[in-house]
This record gives C-alpha cells, structure tokens and sequence, in this order.
C-alpha cells in the first residue's frame, strides 16, 4: 500500500508544470536484449527514480545501502556499486554499467 501511495505522488509531481525533466542514464546490459535507462529525481518528494527496461517502466524508491546508490520496490532492486549496477527487473537479473 506504501509503495502505491509513495508512486502516485511521485507521478504527480513529475506530471506537474514546472518539474525540470532530469536527463535519463543509460545503461548497457549483459544481456543487452534491450535498452536500460534511469531517470533520477532527486528534486521531488518522495525521492525516486524511473526504471525503463525496453517498454516497461517502473517508479522506484531509495533503499538502504552501505554503500553505493540502491533503488527499489516489490520485485524490483537496482545497486549500483564502483561504476556497475546489478539489476533485477521482476527476475530478469542483469549487470550493466553506464554508457559513456
């Protein structure tokens, strides 16, 4: 339920007038099947960021992390560590690093 009501805010401030649209990082993946991007948005409330794996897109959440940036939610973990994010996308587990 958190997760819900956490994602709805989310998109509605990224809707709103006057949200700055963050450039997304793109990924390439060990499985390089598709593209893999994240938008971060660091200057709304919640914090999130929006995974699009090909045509599917997901609102994810800061998690914990000891070290590193870590983004989640049920079914979902992104950890990127030292340049390289492991990735798991409702069970497609991939390793990707930034493209330059």
């Amino acid at each position: 339920m958190l997760d819900a009501y956490r994602t709805r805010l989310v998109e509605l401030a990224i809707q709103a007038p006057g949200t700055i649209m963050p450039t997304a990082v793109e990924y390439r993946c060990s499985d390089n099947a598709q593209p893999f991007t994240m938008t971060y948005y660091n200057d709304i409330d919640p914090q999130a960021a929006v995974m699009t794996w090909g045509n599917d897109q997901a609102i994810v959440f800061p998690q914990p992390a000891a070290s590193g940036a870590k983004y989640g939610r049920a079914g979902i973990e992104y950890w990127e560590h030292q340049g390289e994010a492991s990735v798991d996308f409702f069970g497609n587990r991939m390793s990707c690093r930034p493209v330059p």
